[in-house]
């Protein structure tokens, strides 16, 4: 890590634009970065599928992440939008932001608290960093702040002081996971055993 104590919570970066889809909105780049991150916590770190969950405020957003998880064979990842998360724990929380413009409605502060009060131990959010610290909600951007100065930023270069699309990885690197490890134990049956 970059400084200060290693954190629980980590962003990554990712610069894509969002589609509109039937009044809503989809990530393909986020979709890819939160599924290939799943795969990498179950795979590389023996977290149980189970102990998962991935939440956004789009409709169109859940359906792609939903469609990509059952590709993948993940379907024990629960998805859902931040109205159906209520009461909810999961060991590692993942949160899509999905839109890259500055839309404080997209930084809604319930989503912020919902995803840090429900997360047991660690909360990846994937979103455009950039458009994080642009917000007027008070809460992101003080996170924001907060993860930089921490170093648990992904996609963020660190001499220049700005975010740099080059810097962000499509899929976690052993540097993340090790951060990662951390946090989160394995939650698999047979490891606990």
């Amino acid at each position: 890590y970059h400084g200060g104590k290693p954190s629980p919570i980590r962003f990554i970066h990712v610069a894509n634009k969002e589609d509109s889809v039937k009044a809503s909105f989809t990530n393909k780049t986020e979709v890819a970065v939160l599924t290939n991150t799943i795969l990498s916590l179950h795979n590389q770190m023996d977290i149980s599928l189970k102990d998962m969950i991935v939440f956004t405020q789009y409709k169109e957003q859940r359906r792609a992440i939903c469609q990509r998880l059952a590709i993948l064979g993940c379907k024990e990842v629960s998805v859902r939008e931040i109205e159906e998360f209520h009461g909810d724990e999961r060991e590692v929380v993942l949160m899509s932001l999905v839109r890259s413009e500055t839309d404080d409605s997209a930084l809604d502060r319930r989503m912020l608290n919902t995803a840090l009060g429900r997360a047991g131990k660690l909360c990846i959010i994937v979103g455009n960093g950039l458009m994080v610290t642009e917000s007027r909600v008070e809460q992101w951007g003080l996170l924001m702040d907060s993860l930089i100065e921490k170093g648990a930023v992904d996609g963020f270069d660190y001499e220049t002081e700005r975010f740099d699309p080059s810097l962000w990885h499509p899929l976690p690197t052993k540097a993340l996971l090790d951060k990662v490890k951390k946090f989160v134990p394995s939650t698999r049956k047979e490891e606990r055993a």
